[in-house]
């Protein structure tokens, strides 16, 4: 697969529809902050897992969750589900929105009367599928987006199915930031649910992720810890009771109320980090595979806004790490005192389900402050699954028999 380099996805499965921190780009766990209007995380707009995002636009007001990426890669594909719960009454409702800039739009839409179409200026829409037999059930959109020439052009796909593209001549560029629903504040009123949304760059035309699931994988193992000493439970602990899993495994829906007590604190720094750190791995997941992509989300918050430094890192079986916040070196600040959530893909894409399970976070490496100490409050990764291959139809076997002495 010639996808590469995924920068967003999510299932809801956090549970969580908050904005905190949400101001560096493709790390933040929601979109950027005034981007998500009109929008709770709940489990009536679940497609797969537990959660989903339900956008209300109305009349007079705007409906989206907002999400960014990186504005680098100026080919792009999308892919999320949506379910029109509530269709609206007259008029189309756009469920996608994609900025390139303030007056370039790619966009899609669904009419009363279900037909769904797509555009790559914001005016003129392509399309002649009609959803309407299943006007309020599941479907899943595909938009690929090539904008690295003077002329941009769109492919996209409809429940797996090509559908008509379109091009627009604009200056090349990347995207920013990116919306399901509608930023419209005036159009006609309409109720949508979206889960497992998926963003990357692509370089291969015929390559496309295809239906997926993104479903949660939370702590439920210890990996290898190094200088487990340096370390405790607790805002004020002297030392850790493991497993150290167990604190920071709050199921969903999560919560902005700090801990004192349910968490990972580092107590001690050391110039020289890069072996401070504890290993928490995933539950085993039992998907048969193969899936595209992992992020990796963490929750933390201090007791004082004074700095500290620390690491927060996704670390595969193959030792590939990405930093979610900071370096193995302890470059990463995490002095909030409110809740504040951070998550980021892995940057390999594709995974058997034997690498999703041994995937781990790796946190600490504090080199210089642990006054307060650097606090991690809860962590989970979010995974995108290929839906699984039906299993081959059984054929039962009986032996032959002789024909019967005197049959005719």
């Amino acid at each position: 697969m010639a996808i590469t380099a995924p920068d967003f996805l999510t299932g809801f499965e956090h549970g969580l529809a908050n904005t905190t921190g949400s101001t560096s780009g493709s790390t933040a766990i929601m979109g950027l902050a005034g981007t998500v209007t009109n929008c709770t995380i709940v489990a009536a707009a679940a497609r797969n897992g537990s959660y989903g995002a339900r956008v209300a636009p109305t009349a007079a007001a705007a409906g989206s969750y907002g999400f960014f990426t990186d504005q680098g890669p100026q080919k792009r594909i999308f892919r999320f589900a949506f379910r029109l719960t509530t269709p609206p009454s007259s008029g189309s409702v756009r469920v996608f929105e994609g900025f390139f800039s303030t007056t370039h739009l790619v966009s899609v839409q669904v009419s009363s009367a279900g037909l769904v179409t797509a555009s790559l200026d914001g005016t003129n829409y392509v399309g002649s599928t009609s959803i309407s037999a299943t006007l309020t059930g599941w479907h899943y959109v595909e938009i690929k987006v090539d904008g690295s020439t003077a002329t941009a052009a769109l492919t996209w796909r409809l429940d797996g199915v090509d559908q008509t593209g379109t091009t627009f001549a604009r200056t090349a560029s990347g995207f920013s930031v990116c919306r399901l629903g509608t930023s419209l504040a005036t159009g006609p009123a309409a109720t949508i649910d979206f889960d497992d949304l998926i963003t990357a760059a692509w370089s291969v035309a015929g390559d496309w992720f295809g239906d997926g699931k993104v479903l949660a994988q939370f702590p439920g193992v210890d990996g290898t810890h190094s200088n487990v000493a340096k370390f405790a439970n607790g805002d004020t602990g002297v030392s850790l009771t493991t497993p150290a899993y167990q604190y920071v495994d709050d199921p969903a829906p999560w919560t902005t109320t700090r801990s004192s007590t349910d968490n990972l604190s580092q107590q001690t720094a050391d110039a020289t980090p890069t072996d401070d750190y504890l290993e928490i791995g995933p539950v085993p997941s039992t998907e048969t595979g193969p899936a595209n992509a992992i992020r990796g989300i963490i929750g933390w918050s201090t007791t004082a806004t004074t700095a500290n430094s620390s690491g927060s890192i996704i670390r595969s079986a193959a030792a590939v790490e990405v930093a979610i916040v900071g370096t193995s070196s302890g470059t990463g600040d995490i002095s909030d005192t409110t809740m504040t959530f951070r998550g980021r893909p892995h940057t390999t894409v594709g995974w058997t389900t034997a690498e999703v399970n041994s995937a781990v976070f790796r946190i600490g490496f504090s080199n210089n402050d642990v006054a307060p100490r650097p606090v991690w409050q809860m962590m989970m990764f979010e995974v995108d699954w290929q839906p699984s291959a039906a299993p081959a139809a059984e054929v039962t076997e009986y032996p032959l028999r002789a024909p019967m002495q005197g049959a005719r």
